[in-house]
């Protein structure tokens, strides 16, 4: 996922993963030497991130956790936009935490991909009902743009997911 993202991403920096899971992302960017923090809705996985990797995660749904605006130099939704109800406000909530020049990492599946122009209704990132949401690379930074990003999408496995930093 770093790796990917090139000289897009801050090197150093504080990091905040919105439905972080078991936190095993936010590993990687604390080995990096990056401040992590986390938010999850599943109380088991988070208590996992807590304790076996001494993650600070608050357990939260996405939508509605408060935390300093202009604070964070990257967030992250990694496979957990598709899931939140109102995408809209989580990421209008993510662009205030946000510092000013910071990026927004965005992994989910995408809709105009292979797989889902194949497989159509059984294309298995459907997943309905835990995928509430499924993005196409336009859609997604259509939404981006009307609430004050600037997208640029980056190369990707075409046949499920799309990153997106901005």
């Amino acid at each position: 996922l770093m790796r990917s993202t090139g000289d897009l991403m801050p090197k150093k920096g504080a990091v905040l993963e919105l439905g972080c899971g078991t936190g095993d992302i936010l590993t990687c960017f604390q080995n990096a030497g990056y401040k992590v923090q986390g938010v999850e809705r599943d109380p088991l996985a988070a208590k996992f991130a807590r304790e076996i990797w001494g993650l600070n995660i608050l357990t939260a749904d996405i939508t509605e956790v408060e935390l300093p605006k202009e604070s964070f130099d990257i967030v992250l939704f990694n496979g957990s936009l598709e899931h939140i109800p109102d995408p809209r406000s989580a990421l209008q909530a993510a662009h205030q935490m946000l510092k000013n020049n910071g990026v927004l990492l965005i992994v989910t599946q995408n809709f105009n991909s292979l797989g889902s122009q194949f497989f159509k209704d059984k294309w298995y990132c459907l997943d309905a009902p835990r995928h509430l949401t499924s993005f196409s690379p336009s859609s997604l930074e259509g939404l981006l743009e009307k609430i004050g990003f600037n997208a640029i999408l980056l190369p990707s496995n075409y046949w499920v997911y799309h990153f997106l930093v901005i």
